[in-house]
């Protein structure tokens, strides 16, 4: 599981990372993240995030992959507080509590939509809970 776990993160993950590493304007990297998460599912992609599901199952993974889940997620926590910094400074953003506070939020958001995704919902309905999920965010863009 662990090997499974590492291709997954070099993969799939490395992909997602780099999006949100990228010096592109918040609004765009947030819709290209909700686009992904919420695309349909295929025999090659399929639905939700293989990571956030061996996070739901954590208590049944041996520890070394239950230390690699972890890590990950550590990672995927810093890689989200990066971004939301970038676009604070940016001043696309205020933050609506403390930076690691908001990245957790923006985690536990995409987990949410992942999960409802591998739960077979709509996508439709996904995209309808992310934009509600991530007014708090939206809602403190700057308007120029």
């Amino acid at each position: 599981m662990d090997a499974v776990l590492t291709r997954y993160s070099e993969t799939v993950l490395g992909a997602v990372m780099a999006t949100l590493a990228e010096d592109r304007p918040f609004r765009e990297t947030m819709d290209a993240l909700i686009e992904f998460v919420t695309r349909e599912e295929t025999p090659e992609t399929p639905a939700g995030c293989l990571s956030v599901k061996m996070r739901s199952l954590r208590w049944r993974l041996g520890p070394i992959t239950r230390e690699h889940v972890d890590r990950l997620r550590d990672q995927t926590v810093a890689v989200y507080a990066a971004w939301l910094e970038r676009a604070t400074r940016r001043e696309e953003i205020s933050l609506p509590a403390s930076l690691d506070a908001t990245a957790r939020y923006v985690d536990a958001q995409f987990t949410m939509l992942l999960t409802q995704m591998a739960a077979g919902e709509d996508p439709i309905a996904v995209r309808t809970h992310a934009a509600l999920a991530f007014s708090v965010l939206s809602n403190t863009i700057h308007e120029e």
